[in-house]
């Protein structure tokens, strides 16, 4: 529980070095459970100046199983919270590029519809 409690504060520190250092480990770490730690912190806290968590996120979208709904969601709302935060260059084109690889049809219906939700709270319609 206690790496749990470092890396869902990651995000909450505002610092470039903290950024860097999730989205090296939303790549690298192998573990589902600090990854969904992860996203949650940055769900919380959608600071990326340098968009490299938007980029790690990305990545992730093309690595995660397309059965792993939770982590899937999770990474939806990082890529909204993002989005929301950073504002129109973190939507243009990354956050919509991200969600938009969660609608191909080898992802559930789950997934494909909540990618497309989420695309719509972005672009607000």
């Amino acid at each position: 529980a206690g790496i749990q409690n470092i890396l869902s504060q990651l995000g909450l520190f505002d610092a470039d070095t903290f950024c860097s250092y999730t989205a090296w480990l939303l790549k690298n770490e192998q573990n589902k459970t600090f990854k969904a730690t992860l996203l949650k912190g940055i769900i919380q806290n959608g600071y990326d100046p340098d968009g490299e968590i938007m980029e790690s996120l990305e990545y992730l979208a093309h690595n995660l199983s397309e059965k792993d709904e939770t982590l899937l969601k999770d990474l939806c709302d990082a890529v909204y919270s993002i989005c929301k935060t950073m504002g129109y260059s973190a939507i243009e084109p990354k956050g919509k590029d991200t969600l938009s690889t969660l609608l191909y049809p080898k992802y559930t219906s789950v997934i494909r519809d909540y990618a497309r939700n989420t695309l719509k709270k972005l672009v607000g319609k």
